[in-house]
C-alpha cells in the first residue's frame, strides 16, 4: 500500500473500530480516492465526507450538515498541502507547524452539530462525544436492536403518511378539476337558457312599442336617445320594474347610458329622488290604463 508523508498509509475504509474517526482516518481515506482511485479533490472530499457521516450517524450523535463536511475536509488537506510544500526547509516553524499537524491527525474530526449537547437526549451519548475530543478512551457500544426497530418504525409511519398526503392532495385535485368542469357545463347551460328566454310582453306594452315604431318609421331622422326620454318613457319603468333594479343603480346607469350617446349630463336633472318620483307616475299610470281594459 502507499504511504505519504505525515499521514502514513492510505486506507480506502474508516478503521474498523468503536472510535469516532481521527483528522489522520479522514486524509488517509482522501488520499486513497484521489491518488490510488484518481478521483478529483471533490470527488474524494464528497467520498470521505459521506463515510465520515456514516460513523458519526451510527454513534447517533447529531452532525452539521454535509457540505460543510466535505469544506472541512478540504480545508485539512489544504493545510497539510501548505505543510509539505515546505518540508525541504529545516526552519525551527517549519518543525513546529508539522509536530503540531501530527498531533492534530490524532485528534477528532469533529462535525458535530453546534448545538449536540443540547439536542442529544441520552446522557451516554453526550458522555462519548466528550470523551473522544479529549482522552478518547470510551467506545461506541454496539447497535441498540430495539432503537433502531424503533425508529424504523418510526420511518415506516413517515413514510405512510407522506403516502396519505399525497393521495389526498391527487383526491382534492381531481376533485377540484371536476367541479370546475360540472361549473361551466352549468354556465354554459344558463348561458343557452338565458340567451332563449323571451319576454312576453302585456298588451299595454305592445301598444305602446307600436305607437313609438311608427312614429320612428314616420320620422325623417332618428333622434339619439336622451335622459329625459328613458325618465319619460313607460317601457323603460317597466323593465326596471321587471330586472327589479333600484333607483340608486338605475341613477348611475342612466348617466352612463347618457355619456356613450355624447349627452352633457350637466344639462339635466339627474337624481335618485326624480327617478323615484318618474317611476312612481309611471306605476300609476299603468296600473290605471290596465284598469280601464278590464272594466
Amino acid at each position: 500500500m502507499t504511504n505519504i508523508w505525515l499521514i502514513g498509509q492510505l486506507q480506502s475504509e474508516l478503521p474498523l473500530n468503536v472510535l469516532l474517526p481521527t483528522t489522520g482516518d479522514v486524509l488517509r481515506m482522501f488520499f486513497y480516492y484521489h491518488q490510488v482511485e484518481k478521483k478529483t479533490v471533490p470527488e474524494s472530499a464528497k467520498l470521505s465526507s459521506d463515510k465520515v457521516m456514516d460513523m458519526w450517524n451510527k454513534a447517533r450523535i447529531p452532525t452539521t450538515y454535509l457540505t460543510h463536511v466535505v469544506e472541512k475536509v478540504k480545508s485539512v488537506v489544504d493545510d497539510y498541502k501548505l505543510i509539505k510544500k515546505n518540508k525541504n526547509r529545516q526552519s525551527e516553524a517549519q518543525r513546529a507547524r508539522e509536530k503540531e499537524f501530527e498531533e492534530k491527525e490524532h485528534m477528532l474530526f469533529d462535525i458535530a452539530h453546534q448545538h449536540a449537547m443540547q439536542l442529544i437526549r441520552i446522557q451516554e451519548d453526550i458522555e462519548f462525544l466528550e470523551d473522544q475530543r479529549g482522552s478518547r478512551r470510551m467506545q461506541m457500544s454496539g447497535i441498540d436492536k430495539d432503537l433502531t426497530k424503533k425508529e424504523e418504525r418510526t420511518e415506516q409511519r413517515k413514510c405512510k403518511e407522506e403516502e396519505r398526503k399525497e393521495r389526498e392532495q391527487e383526491r382534492m385535485t381531481e376533485s377540484t378539476s371536476l367541479h370546475l368542469s360540472s361549473s361551466d357545463d352549468s354556465d354554459s347551460e344558463q348561458q343557452d337558457t338565458e340567451d332563449n328566454y323571451e319576454i312576453k310582453i302585456p298588451v299595454y306594452y305592445k301598444k305602446q312599442i307600436s305607437e313609438v315604431e311608427d312614429s320612428l318609421s314616420s320620422s325623417a331622422s332618428k333622434k339619439t336617445l336622451t335622459v329625459q326620454d328613458m325618465l319619460s318613457s313607460p317601457d323603460v319603468a317597466s323593465a326596471l320594474d321587471r330586472i327589479n333594479l333600484s333607483d340608486r343603480k338605475f341613477t348611475v346607469l342612466a348617466a352612463a347610458i347618457a355619456q356613450a350617446s355624447g349627452q352633457d349630463i350637466r344639462d339635466t336633472s339627474l337624481s335618485r329622488s326624480t327617478i323615484h318620483r318618474k317611476r312612481q307616475q309611471h306605476r300609476s299610470t299603468i296600473d290605471s290604463s290596465i284598469r280601464q281594459q278590464f272594466q
